[in-house]
């Protein structure tokens, strides 16, 4: 009997550990911060901030790229490049966005000291595509970097605010979704940190569920194989 007595309150003991335990895996958090991976009180981290400071990070921009199977310099395509360009524009956490229509260059003449604005790309002027895309292709700054000298595609810079916790990465990454598939572009691809980060947690939940989940389903058979029934195992402490 006090076997017995012993044997059951082990077995309930260890169920609810088995809940708590259950209770803490759902609770898992998940950071796509790298940099609390580097050393605190470096040298080389100190460095590393200081300049992130100074000059900004690259990881505060999303990049959308958009494919026109007919080619780029199109009307049609264009104009939804620039609806889309603005409504970016309006969403919360987007600083800046650069787009092959907003484009500027800056140019001084000798008559006119002061600099004047001019776009690289006159997309409502269809008369003037040749010569724009001719120029385009020969700056440097703007080759295969806002326009795709391989393939009829044009990429959209887009800055955010610095540092977004996760919750605000995913809403700005379902925004910018959202909003870019809306005007049914060809194609349309996404890259930058806070797009890749909510995805990549995402992933990351998907799997330690089904792992997690796999892990205990996998002992149980075991246990079943062992104990010859299904509740056998709970009696090895009885």
């Amino acid at each position: 009997m006090i076997y017995q007595r012993f044997g059951k309150i082990i077995v309930a003991v260890i169920g609810l550990m088995a809940v708590f335990m259950l209770y803490q895996v759902v609770q898992l958090e998940y950071d796509y911060d790298f940099e609390k991976f580097f050393p605190v009180n470096d040298e080389n981290t100190d460095f590393f901030l200081e300049h992130r400071d100074q000059f900004g990070t690259d990881n505060d921009y999303v990049l959308i790229g958009l494919e026109n199977e007919s080619g780029v310099f199109q009307y049609d395509f264009l104009k939804k490049v620039d609806s889309l360009t603005r409504g970016i524009e309006q969403l919360n956490e987007v600083k800046q966005v650069l787009s092959p229509t907003n484009l500027l260059e800056y140019r001084r003449y000798q008559m006119h000291p002061a600099l004047i604005e001019l776009p690289y790309l006159h997309w409502e002027d269809t008369s003037r595509y040749a010569r724009d895309s001719a120029r385009i292709f020969s700056t440097p700054e703007l080759s295969n970097t806002f326009f795709s000298t391989e393939h009829p595609a044009v990429v959209l810079f887009i800055e955010h605010t610095s540092g977004l916790q996760e919750d605000k990465c995913q809403i700005l990454a379902k925004e910018l979704d959202s909003l870019g598939r809306s005007y049914e572009f060809d194609h349309i691809h996404f890259a930058g940190r806070s797009y890749g980060q909510s995805i990549y947690i995402d992933l990351i939940r998907n799997e330690t569920a089904l792992f997690v989940t796999s892990s205990v389903l996998l002992v149980i058979l075991f246990l079943i194989i062992a104990y010859r029934s299904f509740w056998g195992f709970g009696c090895l402490f009885l």
